[in-house]
């Protein structure tokens, strides 16, 4: 496969040095088949720790339930933030989320125009009072695919993009704020993943507890890494 820059090379590290499915993405990978759009199936990324979870309140789950039916209007993906915290235990509150609709393009997420809402949430979490609770600030980079050529599955592409936004910024590579990426696709599951550098070697992760808070603070489960389309691509 040919590597075409250092997030590239990150992300094949990542799927084929780490987890016991290792061997069968080094061999997937190789067959160069669709090349950075190779699709990943995430049956075979690890999960987050037992106490990992998304938590989101309703305003974050009624703009992604928009951002959906934009996506099937339009057949694009749909480029779009999360902005929250992680708690001492390891649970990620998303309380604040933006999205961009203008000029979209069908197989790509165009994240330029949100960009200035990076800067900003970064400083409004920089001077933000310290809660004991609150472990650090956690940005989301979150993308749609669209339901007609799009899968359900992450791209190779995607995986190496998962890497980009993890180092793009001193204060994410920093871990200073959380990164994390998500995918809405075409069978309408939320899939939050995220690129963990703190083992040896490096490896992508999966939320499979995602919630909406209701105002009454009960907790409702969405679908994450359930309805979709997740075989294995298979290997010659």
């Amino acid at each position: 496969m040919r590597i075409m820059d250092e997030y590239d090379q990150r992300a094949l590290l990542a799927l084929t040095e780490a987890g016991e499915h290792a061997a069968y993405f080094k061999q997937l990978l190789k067959q160069e088949c669709y090349g950075i759009n190779t699709p990943i199936t995430p049956l075979y990324i690890e999960d987050v720790s037992v106490s990992g979870k998304i938590i989101m309140n309703e305003e974050v789950f009624l703009m992604l339930c928009e951002i959906r039916d934009i996506n099937y209007e339009r057949n694009a993906e749909i480029p779009f933030f999360l902005f929250g915290y992680e708690d001492v235990d390891g649970v990620i509150y998303f309380h604040t989320a933006e999205y961009h609709a203008g000029d979209l393009e069908q197989f790509a997420a165009g994240f330029k125009p949100l960009s200035n809402g990076i800067d900003k949430a970064i400083i409004e979490y920089i001077e933000q009072d310290e809660d004991p609770r609150i472990k650090r600030p956690v940005r989301c980079y979150g993308h749609t695919h669209p339901p007609k050529g799009g899968g359900d599955r992450f791209s190779f592409a995607d995986m190496s993009c998962i890497i980009e936004h993890e180092l793009l910024n001193k204060y994410f590579a920093s871990g200073a704020i959380g990164s994390l990426d998500v995918l809405i696709n075409p069978a309408g599951d939320v899939n939050f993943i995220k690129y963990e550098r703190g083992t040896k070697p490096a490896c992508f992760l999966k939320y499979r507890y995602v919630y909406v808070q209701a105002e009454d603070g009960s907790l409702h489960r969405l679908a994450a890494y359930e309805r979709g389309m997740y075989q294995p691509y298979p290997i010659k």
